[in-house]
């Protein structure tokens, strides 16, 4: 097929949920023009969500900044905000003229080369199909053992499957495929890293609808409150990104959200997608690139007497996301030697609610997804796995009124982290009672820790949740609401006890002495490991007698 085909604007290609977890595909028009009648995007993966919900953001942010009267300043921008937000739905009329206008740019296939694609890439890698759809993550010349689809569906996609992929892609590529040729004075070109998204560690803003979740993640001021450069999307650039090519970093949203990690060109057979060639495309530097609204930041200390700098702070799965949450709402009481950057969509949704357009009664979702690689020395080689992990907080807890709270909150974090230690050690224990030595004694204290962490997930996030500093304003409120996951906490960690424990051999339950580093120490039996477990989550968690009319 050498004619345009597939229409993103309106051929029916994003899958979203409604309120009742139906889901349908719809097209771009449909989806910004009917956002607040679907709960949220329904994709592959959380990842792929994340890819597809930029491009909205991007769209919505373009169409609202240039409607009559075009946004010029902060007041307007946040005028303009309020004015959408209270409408309860995006601007359809302005939604509709824009993609009208720009129709002919949101091809999926077409001979010039189709949306986000380029024709250079007719020389870069050639994939199959299976490489497009980051739920299989599968190269050229390495199957999976355990295939998630199978026959036609595996080897080909539809158009909407390509597109939704297509942007994933774009978002998150690895770094296994090879450049090709060098640059024009001779030179190799550089090494890029994974799609930009993959460098980042991914936070947005979830409302109760789509509407809201767009709207909330359209940040329409800079971290420092003043306004953005003119949106530009990619598509609307006359010059195009060239293979490997170090840009500038867009300072206008819509240019930032929709630029071109990698330069794609999708092959087309008999209506369905069979595979693509790929390139490295467009890349710049991520330290201290604030412009990006949408991912944590971890400090970077240099040389003795410079300033520190800020990356992005990739997410692991092993690790709860809350346990870095200060890298996400800020400090309560700064800390010398501390140094934190928050990111941009937190920022945007503190002057939200200081500015009084959203409310303090309902929280908000921050919902983190992100791409996991592998290879030697940290290259990104090829994706190893896709998740997502989410906070419920309520706006004002990032505000100055939440400011008490959030030293509250970083306290029993730190209490936490200290009972996750005290659930190592006692496993370590138990194994070398139990005669294991060695790095097998090391593979179980790191399990306990991380058996702590899981078990104190729930209760925490689930607190977290509930904590609405208007409604603990007072220190008898917050000391009674911070009881409250006292003693989850407390009854949390005595119950892990058993499962750490578990039904030792008898020779564990006395102690005795065995050589350990060259001389003979005494190694604590299991009763005594427990006595002095249970004594210090005594010590973090006292025994606090519930109030009358309290609640667990």
């Amino acid at each position: 097929m050498t004619e345009k085909c597939f229409n993103l604007v309106d051929s029916p290609w994003i899958l979203v949920k409604d309120q009742e977890d139906h889901t349908e595909e719809v097209s771009l028009e449909k989806v910004l023009t009917n956002a607040q009648d679907y709960r949220d995007l329904a994709g592959e993966t959380a990842a792929q969500n994340a890819a597809v919900l930029r491009l909205l953001i991007a769209i919505n942010h373009t169409v609202i900044t240039r409607m009559d009267p075009p946004v010029e300043d902060e007041e307007e921008a946040l005028d303009r905000w309020e004015e959408i937000w209270e409408e309860g739905r995006l601007p359809e009329q302005a939604i509709k003229d824009y993609l009208s206008r720009w129709k002919d740019k949101f091809w999926l296939i077409d001979p010039e080369g189709g949306f986000l694609q380029s024709k250079t890439a007719e020389i870069g890698t050639d994939y199959k199909a299976p490489k497009l759809t980051g739920d299989l993550s599968e190269s050229n010349n390495k199957l999976r053992l355990f295939q998630l689809r199978s026959g036609e569906s595996k080897e080909s996609l539809t158009m909407a499957e390509a597109a939704r992929w297509l942007l994933n892609v774009n978002a998150y590529d690895d770094t296994s495929a090879k450049a090709k040729g060098t640059q024009p004075n001779g030179e190799k070109f550089p090494s890029i890293g994974a799609g930009w998204l993959g460098k980042l560690g991914q936070i947005y803003a979830y409302g109760s609808n789509l509407f809201e979740t767009i709207m909330l993640n359209t940040v329409l001021l800079k971290s420092d409150d003043s306004i953005w450069g003119k949106d530009k999307p990619y598509w609307e650039e006359q010059e195009k990104v060239r293979q490997r090519q170090e840009i500038r970093m867009p300072d206008n949203q819509a240019g930032l959200l929709t630029f071109p990690s990698r330069l794609l060109l999708l092959k087309e057979q008999n209506g369905r997608i069979t595979g693509f060639n790929l390139l490295g495309g467009g890349f710049f530097e991520k330290t201290d690139a604030f412009n990006e609204p949408f991912t944590t930041w971890r400090p970077v200390k240099g040389k003795k007497n410079e300033p520190v700098h800020f990356v992005p702070r990739r997410h692991d799965a092993a690790r709860q996301i809350w346990r870095d949450f200060a890298s996400i709402a800020g400090f309560g009481r700064e800390k010398e030697g501390q140094e934190t950057h928050l990111p941009g969509i937190v920022l945007w949704i503190k002057t939200l609610q200081a500015e009084n357009l959203i409310p303090d009664s309902q929280p908000i979702e921050f919902t983190m997804p992100f791409v996991q690689y592998g290879g030697k020395n940290f290259k990104d080689f090829f994706v190893t796995d896709t998740s997502t992990q989410s906070l419920m907080m309520y706006p004002k807890l990032l505000t100055e009124a939440g400011k008490e709270w959030r030293t509250i909150i970083e306290e029993e974090i730190s209490k936490i982290d200290t009972a996750a230690d005290d659930t190592g050690i006692l496993a370590q224990t138990v194994a070398e009672a139990s005669g294991d030595s060695g790095e097998s004694v090391t593979k179980f204290a790191d399990k306990g820790r991380a058996l702590a962490y899981e078990n104190a997930d729930e209760p925490f996030r689930t607190w977290l949740a509930t904590l609405n500093p208007s409604t603990y304003e007072d220190e008898e409120a917050r000391q009674g609401k911070r009881e409250e996951l006292q003693r989850k906490l407390r009854n949390c960690f005595l119950r892990l006890e058993c499962t750490v424990v578990g039904v030792p051999p008898v020779n564990a339950l006395f102690s005795r002495q065995v050589m350990k580093g060259g001389k003979m120490v005494r190694v604590l039996s299991v009763p005594e490991a427990e006595m002095r477990f249970e004594a210090q989550i005594n010590k973090l968690y006292p025994k606090i007698t519930q109030k009358e009319g309290g609640t667990e």
